[in-house]
């Protein structure tokens, strides 16, 4: 991966945590305010790949979307992959399902109760 000219690996570049990926378009503003709201409770980084965003130098990405047929997709923090999506609008669906995923399992109950305020970021 390349970002801002430093070349490495993902993890090193972005970090820990929730990944969300989009192929040529910022996956931040395709989202909606309410996905945004809930990925940032969970720490999420967003990574747009080509165009003006981050080159994928060896393809992996590149070609494990393109085998799945995907635009977009989202990473878990052990690096498995939680879903994909084929447009914009299919990834405010699979946030709004992970996010309602992350509820269930008690982060909305964790963040509010330890008064933890996660921030995401973007790359």
């Amino acid at each position: 991966m390349v970002v801002d000219e430093a070349r490495g690996r993902l993890d090193e570049l972005v970090g820990g945590g929730f990944i969300v990926f989009a192929r040529e378009f910022d996956p931040r503003r395709a989202l909606s305010p309410q996905a945004q709201t809930g990925l940032a409770r969970a720490g999420a980084s967003y990574v747009q790949l080509g165009g003006d965003g981050v080159r994928d130098v060896d393809g992996r990405l590149d070609a494990f979307l393109d085998a799945h047929g995907w635009a977009a997709m989202i990473v878990r923090p052990d690096f498995y992959v939680y879903g994909g999506a084929v447009d914009a609008a299919g990834l405010t669906r699979l946030a709004d399902d992970l996010i309602a995923d992350l509820e269930a399992a008690g982060l909305h109950d964790a963040a509010r109760n330890e008064g933890v305020a996660h921030e995401a970021r973007a790359i």
